[in-house]
């Protein structure tokens, strides 16, 4: 999982994608979850930079969840799948 609130958008979503990837497994879908507060084009441009070519879905929110609790104004990410996970997930 990553999380960033970093205040550009494009940045913000390579910082959560790329934090999400750290394991270095190729996911099979990365969930996002993006405050309002971002242009989403600027934070998909930033997320297709290390997202590969892993499906994503994603929604916006009203405030974002993660390991380190839940924060506001951020972008989240959640990679599944790739080396190690469960048969029914790859």
């Amino acid at each position: 999982m990553g999380r960033s609130a970093e205040p550009e958008g494009a940045l913000a979503g390579r910082h959560a994608v790329g934090d999400a990837l750290a394991g270095g497994a190729a996911p099979k879908l990365i969930l996002l979850f993006c405050s309002p507060a971002y242009d989403i084009t600027e934070v998909l441009s930033g997320v297709a930079e290390v997202a590969g070519d892993a499906p994503l879905i994603g929604c916006s929110t009203a405030g974002e969840i993660g390991t380190d609790g839940p924060g506001e104004h951020g972008v989240v990410a959640l990679a599944l799948g790739g080396a190690g996970a469960p048969n029914w997930c790859r």
